[in-house]
C-alpha cells in the first residue's frame, strides 16, 4: 500500500479544482479555500495512516492466531509471607482460602490473599504461606517487610511479615516483546533442541529466567520466577509445557537456581547537607535492591554498571560512589542467580 502524504493530497486537491473549474482560483497562503483544503488533506492523511496501521495489525494478529500464539496478560504478584505465633500451637492451625493480608505502611493499600487452604503444623512457632495480590500488574510488587497485618483475624498470631520482596507482578506484554517472542518461537519449531526447550520454558508467564544444561543422555533445566524461586506449581507447569519439546527417551530434570545473595556497602558522596536525608538514603537503598533483584539466571554483577545505576539516581546531588565491600565483578555460574542481600548506604561529605 502506498500512502499519500499531506503535501501530495493538498496538491491533488488544488490541481483537481483548477482543472475542473474557473470559479475558484485563489490558492494563496491564508486564503479560505486553501485553509479548507489543508484541513481536508490533514484528515485524509490521518485516514491513510490509520488504515495502513489497522491492516498491518490485522495481518500480525492473523499470523499469531494461525499459530495459536497469544499476548501475555497482566499477572498478579505473589510470594511467601511468614506467620509467627504468640505461643507454639498444640494443635494444627487451619488457615482458610481467602485469608487476606495488607499493610499498615502509609500509602500501601494493596491486599493479598491465599488461593488455597493451609495447615500450620502443631509444635511449630512459624508458618510460611503463599499469597497473591488481588490486583494484576506491577502494583503488587512490594519490598520486604511491607506486608505486616491481617484483614481476617486468626487467634494466636503475633507477627505477619513478607521476608523477601514481591517481584512477580507483570503488566500486559508490550507489542515489541510479543514480536520478539514470536520470532523466537518460529526459530524453535524444530523440537528436541536446547533452543526449543528454552523457548518452551520461557513461554510460561511466571518464568523469569532459565538455563538448560544438555549432556549426553541427560538434560537439566534450571528455572526461576521473578522472586528467584521455583514453586511446586511452576515446576509442574514446566514439566507439562516441555512435553512436546523434549527429546524422546532422554530424561529431563528440573531444578531451582542457586541463589547468591550479595551484600552491598556503598559510600555516596553528597555535597549538600540538606540532601543527606534518611529519605534519600532509603531511595538509594531501594534502587540498589531493585537493580539486583531484576537479575535473571547467569547474569553477572558488573561493578561499573551498579555504580552508574547509583549515580543515575540523582545527577545533581550525587558526586561519587564507592562500593566498599566489593573489590571486583561478581561472575556467577549459569545456574546461579544474584539477589539483593543486606544493602547499606553511607553518606560522605565532599
Amino acid at each position: 500500500m502506498r500512502l499519500k502524504n499531506l503535501t501530495e493530497i493538498l496538491s491533488n486537491l488544488v490541481d483537481e479544482t483548477i482543472i475542473n473549474t474557473t470559479a475558484i482560483n485563489d490558492f494563496t497562503v491564508g486564503s479560505t479555500i486553501l485553509s479548507i483544503y489543508e484541513a481536508v488533506a490533514m484528515e485524509l492523511e490521518q485516514y491513510y495512516v490509520l488504515s495502513s496501521t489497522n491492516i498491518m495489525n490485522g495481518i500480525e494478529e492473523g499470523v499469531y492466531e494461525a499459530f495459536g500464539f497469544k499476548r501475555r496478560v497482566a499477572r498478579k504478584a505473589y510470594g511467601d509471607i511468614t506467620l509467627t505465633f504468640n505461643t507454639v500451637p498444640q494443635s494444627n492451625v487451619y488457615i482458610p482460602r481467602g485469608t487476606t493480608f495488607t499493610s499498615n505502611v502509609a500509602g500501601v493499600t494493596q491486599r493479598f490473599e491465599t488461593l488455597k487452604d493451609y495447615v500450620a503444623l502443631k509444635g511449630k512457632s512459624t508458618a510460611t504461606i503463599t499469597v497473591h495480590c488481588t490486583e494484576a500488574g506491577t502494583v503488587g510488587n512490594l519490598g520486604a517487610g511491607v506486608i505486616n497485618s491481617m484483614v481476617n483475624s486468626l487467634s494466636n498470631i503475633k507477627k505477619v511479615q513478607n521476608r523477601y520482596a514481591f517481584l512477580t507482578g507483570q503488566e500486559e506484554e508490550e507489542l515489541v516483546a510479543v514480536k520478539k517472542r514470536f520470532q523466537t518461537y518460529i526459530a524453535t519449531l524444530g523440537k528436541a533442541t536446547v533452543g526449543a526447550l528454552d523457548y518452551a520454558v520461557r513461554s510460561l508467564p511466571d518464568v523469569a529466567g532459565t538455563y538448560i544444561k544438555s549432556e549426553v543422555g541427560h538434560v537439566s533445566i534450571y528455572a526461576h520466577d521473578l522472586n528467584g524461586a521455583l514453586s511446586g506449581e511452576l515446576k509442574a507447569a514446566i514439566e507439562t509445557v516441555i512435553e512436546d519439546y523434549r527429546p524422546a527417551g532422554i530424561p529431563v530434570n528440573i531444578y531451582p537456581v542457586v541463589l547468591k545473595y550479595v551484600d552491598v556497602v556503598a559510600t555516596v558522596s553528597v555535597p549538600k547537607v540538606s540532601a543527606r536525608t534518611p529519605l534519600f538514603k532509603n531511595e538509594i537503598k531501594d534502587s540498589i535492591t531493585r537493580y539486583l533483584n531484576s537479575f535473571t539466571s547467569s547474569d553477572d554483577l558488573v561493578l561499573a554498571e551498579l555504580t552508574q545505576r547509583i549515580m543515575g539516581i540523582d545527577d545533581y546531588e550525587i558526586y561519587d560512589v564507592v562500593l566498599n565491600n566489593l573489590a571486583s565483578n561478581l561472575i556467577v555460574e549459569d545456574n546461579e542467580l544474584i539477589r539483593a542481600g543486606t544493602v547499606t548506604v553511607n553518606f560522605k561529605e565532599v
